[in-house]
């Protein structure tokens, strides 16, 4: 059985860099290994994506100028109307031609790891260019101190890199809950939905002085994973989903999983008990697939 996340929540910064680093690792052979990440203002990830080969041309001589970079795939693959006033976390800072979608694509920051070919002049253009453009930029390297170190680069597969998003999310779910995270998928093969185990928006913790014997701590309910991963897709679900989550859903997750018409559920654990035999049930009711991908934490882990 694998061993699910059980440690210090991690913030904001490494959450949205460590997605962009994870996706980094979807790259295709032959390409410069780079990870992308779009958020709302509302913490809310909207777009990912990772530098990709143009189809057909994977037997070219020159491959560099057949590449799709991160930073156009993550924009490509936005599950919102549109990204303005959204930040890009970026595993390299984008180039000339990256800086012009981005810019006019609304997005008004961009956060990057400053690592090689950062000084390019592609990336001095790009600069220029945001600058004039009002597009504030920075750098994040802390994150490195905390990443664990791979040996040499190797592609993960979907499950691998989905479950991943699931994983990484679960590190942002409160102490006080239960640490799940998901990731909806459409038939595409694109992220439409992240979500983690959290309280009701606006609650840090229950508030004790509210708990009484007629009004129990457990009435205030926590905003499972899955919901929240629903709840985050901008756009209307789409049929035909996936879901990938840390645990097999509740009985109450499997009535919104229904509702909304996902139909395959792939998770990495299961508690077993009642409220999950009756979301089998529901799911075996339905036609809703479900099976468990126990994903090796080494293919996915980012941070030591």
């Amino acid at each position: 059985m694998t061993e699910l996340y059980n440690g210090t929540r991690i913030d904001w910064y490494d959450y949205f860099m460590g997605i962009a680093i994870l996706s980094e690792q979807r790259t295709e052979e032959h390409c410069y290994p780079v990870g992308a990440c779009i958020v709302n203002d509302n913490k809310i990830i909207v777009g990912t994506g990772y530098n990709g080969l143009t189809n057909g041309c994977k037997n070219k001589k020159d491959r560099s100028l057949y590449v799709f970079h991160a930073e156009l795939v993550a924009l490509r693959n936005k599950n919102s109307r549109d990204v303005k006033d959204c930040t890009m976390y970026v595993t390299l800072f984008p180039c000339n031609h990256c800086a012009n979608i981005i810019i006019q694509s609304g997005i008004k920051t961009v956060i990057y790891c400053n690592r090689e070919f950062n000084d390019t002049k592609r990336v001095k253009a790009a600069k220029k260019m945001f600058d004039a453009a009002g597009v504030v930029y920075q750098s994040y390297n802390s994150i490195y101190n905390k990443r664990i170190p791979k040996d040499k680069y190797t592609r993960i597969n979907y499950d691998e890199y989905f479950m991943g998003i699931a994983y990484i999310s679960s590190k942002r779910s409160k102490s006080v809950v239960k640490k799940i995270g998901a990731c909806l998928v459409n038939k595409n093969k694109v992220i439409v939905g992240i979500g983690y185990n959290g309280l009701t928006r606006g609650l840090d913790t229950i508030p004790t002085n509210c708990v009484n014997e007629e009004v129990p701590a457990s009435y205030f309910e926590v905003c499972h994973a899955e919901i929240n991963a629903i709840l985050n897709n901008l756009c209307d679900v789409e049929k035909d989903c996936t879901m990938y989550v840390t645990s097999f859903p509740c009985n109450e997750c499997a009535k919104v999983i229904l509702q909304f018409k996902i139909t395959t559920v792939i998770y990495m654990h299961e508690d077993a008990n009642d409220k999950t035999e009756i979301a089998k049930n529901m799911f075996d009711a339905v036609g809703i697939k479900y099976r468990q991908c126990d994903v090796n934490i080494a293919r996915i882990e980012i941070f030591k």
